[in-house]
């Protein structure tokens, strides 16, 4: 271990090597622990020492340097995941990607950017040239491109553009092998299906391509309803049309709204909300859509942000009202009758035990209700009684309380992507026991 933490420092200094416990804390937590159980997994998390490289060149020396010792290495970006992404299991390197930033090239219908690079500051170039992104996380302010990539999976811009893998939403990726010395390897099409959403256990990604579109003006408004039934079919209607440019459409039922601490004084305990980024020309059009349903439509106030409440972030706030809350993923149907059904049946179900946030994504197969439901309750059986329910009426489940890609259900073809990591990392140094449970015990004993 002396050899190679003196190799690390070799590399990029002993200032960006940090091996002291209480400068490697903020590096072994992110927001896994919104679940009870993966706050458990993490409690003795521990690492030998965090690097932070500031060039490619770096990266692949630090990569090269990990490979020969047989460390464990585990990719980080601003560290937003809710599944443990980036919390290491087995010690070893903790590669910070934060310095690795640049944006390299900016054109009409692309832009490519380093691994490290923010959303946010993505989007402001863009912007300069009168583009914006399809997508990115509500997390935009710090995410990281690449960490969203591997850890991500909806955000703002889904309810048009879908989810990190629908409809090219990354267009191309590069990527270095965990070997002695490391290749790099470019990923387009369907073989970006290895790197999205496996939390780096293929291949440490350095550089990404990102498509472009016009930008345009966007405005937050929310819309409040006597009951979810109302609720849910605006957000349905203004989803499914074309003619209201939109790139958020999140709705929650009562008494979810009342739970957002910062803003609660827009909502009472009985008001369902739907919470709207909408292109200012579209506003009008929302409004009397709104109205149809027995809504009023209100702008959204200047802070805090809209992005801070929908998605993950309903999560924070509903446990920070009740901290033994809990949550699920869920797809509904992709038909807006039947989803509403299944919908009616967890209400008869479970009443207030299971609260309703739903999502609206546009995927290849049509537009789809994600659900992000809250669950008060911390009993594991309730838990799994309400996953048992789900699948039982239908809704697909993707289990947020488990730091294993494999058992998450949003990657399907698991088989696929361990045999392409055996081409790129054959030691099973990358992220080890995150993709399908296993690792390779030369990772560990070194």
């Amino acid at each position: 271990m002396t050899d190679l933490i003196g190799g690390l420092i070799d590399v990029v200094g002993e200032r960006h090597v940090l091996v002291e416990p209480a400068a490697q804390q903020r590096f072994l937590r992110d927001f896994s622990w919104y679940s009870p159980v993966l706050a458990d997994a993490f409690v003795d998390t521990r690492i030998d020492a965090v690097v932070q490289p500031a060039t490619l060149a770096e990266l692949a020396e630090l990569v090269a340097l990990g490979v020969r010792h047989r460390a464990p290495m585990t990719v980080r970006g601003a560290g937003t995941g809710n599944y443990g992404q980036s919390v290491p299991l087995y010690g070893g390197i903790l590669i910070d990607m934060r310095r690795l930033n640049r944006i390299v090239s900016l054109g009409e219908d692309s832009v490519e950017v380093e691994a490290g690079a923010v959303w946010e500051d993505v989007e402001v170039a863009a912007r300069s040239v009168g583009r914006e992104l399809r997508i990115m996380p509500t997390t935009y302010h710090v995410a990281t491109v690449a960490g969203f990539l591997a850890g991500g999976s909806g955000g703002l811009g889904a309810v048009t553009y879908g989810r990190t893998w629908d409809n090219h939403n990354f267009a191309s990726v590069e990527l270095l092998s965990a070997e002695d010395p490391p290749r790099t390897l470019r990923l387009e099409g369907d073989d970006l299906r290895f790197v999205l959403h496996t939390y780096g256990t293929v291949g440490i990604v350095t550089r990404l391509r990102l498509p472009l579109v016009a930008a345009h003006s966007w405005q937050g408004w929310y819309a409040t309803f006597e009951s979810f039934d109302a609720c849910y079919e605006l957000g349905w209607e203004l989803s499914d049309d074309e003619a209201v440019l939109k790139r958020l459409v999140s709705v929650h039922e009562a008494p979810i709204p009342s739970m957002f601490e910062p803003v609660k004084r827009l909502f009472t305990p009985d008001q369902s909300a739907a919470l709207l980024m909408l292109d200012e020309g579209s506003v009008e059009r929302a409004r009397a859509a709104v109205g149809r349903f027995g809504g009023v439509l209100r702008p959204w106030p200047n802070k805090p942000l809209i992005t801070e409440f929908p998605f993950a972030h309903t999560v924070l706030w509903t446990k920070k009202h009740d901290p033994a809350s809990t949550w699920l993923q869920t797809r509904f149907k992709n038909d807006r009758q039947v989803a509403l059904e299944q919908v009616h049946q967890l209400q008869a179900r479970f009443g207030r035990r299971v609260v309703n946030h739903i999502e609206f994504v546009r995927t290849p197969d049509g537009l789809n209700p994600s659900g992000l439901p809250a669950l008060f309750t911390s009993d594991p059986r309730e838990i799994d009684a309400v996953i048992a329910f789900c699948e039982q009426i239908g809704v697909q489940v993707a289990n947020p309380h488990s730091y294993v890609v494999k058992e998450g259900g949003m990657v399907k073809d698991i088989a696929a992507v361990v045999a392409f990591k055996a081409r790129t990392d054959p030691f099973g140094l990358l992220n080890p026991g995150k993709l399908d449970g296993t690792f390779y015990a030369g990772a560990v004993n070194r």
